[in-house]
């Protein structure tokens, strides 16, 4: 029986304002899949990552009680953060029919000049795991060593200047816990993105909460100050307690 050569499923996602790119290596089969999307399995944990560095919620891209993502959601924030995604190859052969990197045959990898066309703001890339890194680094036109896992490494690709970080897989495979993973990808969305957090409902509540709190002596100042006669006489004073305010 012939190998079955397959076709990347699915075109990379490019907002137009990206700054950063994750490269991973090929989809997993279509039984495996539980959206159509990139990182489609239910048991890769890239998206759960995702959730804890933004949201400090491992569900929050989950598809409500499914055991699925929310592949509408993920592109929207991809978008509104401006974070581009791209698997590395473009046609392979899987020899032994599941969606391990060690039994993936590249048969084409993807035209990253193509790609980075299409971004041209784009000067960051992250590569999820050790295949994705060889496949990106085969690409360039200039010899570079493999990076160790968390590295950063200037190169220069068409005349850019790029960088790459190898980040950790995020297949359950991979030894290293889901908190551990989560920190790596923080640390290197930190180091390219205008990452400012993201409240989780708790942390909203509790700020709101204090904000009131020390919101009430002002509020009794300025009321005391507006029912006053000497203040009621003087209206300029009451309209530069409620400007301070």
């Amino acid at each position: 029986m012939a190998d079955v050569i397959e076709t990347r499923p699915f075109p990379p996602f490019l907002p137009k304002n990206a700054t950063v790119m994750t490269m991973g290596t090929f989809p997993p089969a279509s039984e495996k899949r539980s959206m159509e999307f990139h990182y489609p399995n239910f048991q890769n944990d890239m998206w759960r990552v995702y959730g804890i560095v933004f949201f400090d919620d491992k569900d929050y891209f989950r598809k409500g009680e499914e055991k699925a993502f929310d592949a509408d959601k993920i592109k929207a924030f991809l978008s509104e953060v401006g974070i581009a995604s791209c698997p590395t190859v473009l046609k392979a052969i899987r020899e032994k029919g599941n969606a391990s990197d060690a039994f993936l045959k590249v048969v084409e990898p993807v035209p990253l000049a193509e790609v980075l066309d299409r971004i041209p703001h784009c000067k960051h890339i992250g590569t999820t795991g050790g295949k994705a890194t060889e496949i990106l680094l085969s690409l360039l036109p200039e010899k570079v060593k493999l990076p160790k896992t968390g590295e950063t490494i200037p190169f220069v690709f068409n005349g850019r200047e790029l960088t790459l970080t190898r980040l950790p897989s995020t297949s359950r495979a991979y030894p290293l816990s889901l908190a551990k993973k989560a920190e790596a990808y923080k640390n290197f969305f930190k180091g390219f993105l205008d990452f400012t957090g993201r409240s989780t409902r708790p942390d909203f509540w509790w700020v709101w909460i204090m904000n009131t709190i020390l919101s009430i002596p002002l509020y009794i100042t300025y009321f005391q100050a507006v029912f006053t006669e000497e203040e009621v006489a003087d209206p300029i004073a009451s309209v530069g307690i409620l400007s301070f305010y």
